[in-house]
C-alpha cells in the first residue's frame, strides 16, 4: 500500500467533507479512492423538507402527551383526546409514507 496526502483549505475541505458525508462510503478513505479512480460513488439523498415534517411531528406528539398528562382532565375526556391523537397519527404517518415514496 502506498499513502498519498492531500493539502487543502480549510472552505474546501468543508466541501469534501459535506460531499463525503452524503455518500454511503465508510470512511474518507474509501470515498476518495473511488473518486480518484472514477468509480461509482452512491449518494444518499435526505429530503430535509419531510426531516423538518418529522421533527415538528415529533414535538406535536410530545405536546399531545403533556396534554394528556394533566391531571385536570377527567378519564373520559382523556380517552376522547387519546382517539382523536391516534386518528392524527394514523394521518400523519400517510404524509410520511407518502412523501417518502417519491
Amino acid at each position: 500500500m502506498r499513502l498519498v496526502a492531500c493539502y487543502m483549505s480549510e472552505r474546501d475541505f468543508q466541501k469534501f467533507d459535506e460531499a463525503y458525508k452524503s455518500t454511503l462510503c465508510r470512511n474518507r478513505s474509501q470515498y476518495v479512492r473511488k473518486m480518484l479512480l472514477g468509480k461509482p460513488v452512491t449518494v444518499h439523498l435526505r429530503n430535509r423538507s419531510l426531516d423538518e415534517f418529522i421533527e415538528i411531528a415529533v414535538k406535536i406528539r410530545k405536546d399531545f402527551a403533556a396534554i394528556l398528562s394533566m391531571p385536570s382532565l377527567t378519564a373520559s375526556e382523556k380517552q376522547g383526546l387519546r382517539d382523536r391523537i391516534d386518528q392524527i397519527q394514523i394521518h400523519i404517518i400517510k404524509v410520511v409514507e407518502s412523501c417518502s415514496q417519491e
